[in-house]
């Protein structure tokens, strides 16, 4: 599980978490948390979504994510979720924070 956490306030945590798709796949996923709220909230849905890091506006996630065999850089702009594909590996190839 990757953790990030707020240090100025300690207002939200961004962290992964491995779900169960069904009863054969599992796929890791992005949730935020807010202390305020109490909430969490789930931002990827099986997107092999991991690793992921907060911009310091809060506005934007930047996130290691699998598809097709090859991982990507992604960036998730909230609250809208708006997905761009930064970087795309080759095969054979890792993106990791």
């Amino acid at each position: 599980t990757s953790v990030y956490c707020d240090e100025r306030e300690a207002r939200k945590m961004i962290y992964d978490k491995i779900d169960a798709v069904n009863s054969i796949e599992r796929f890791t996923d992005l949730y935020i948390y807010d202390f305020d709220a109490k909430k969490t909230q789930r931002l990827t849905n099986s997107g092999r979504a991991r690793e992921a890091t907060v911009a310091p506006s809060d506005s934007r996630i930047a996130y290691i994510d699998t598809a097709n065999g090859r991982t990507q850089l992604m960036l998730m702009t909230l609250p809208s979720k708006t997905l761009k594909v930064l970087i795309t590996s080759d095969f054979g190839e890792r993106i990791s924070t």
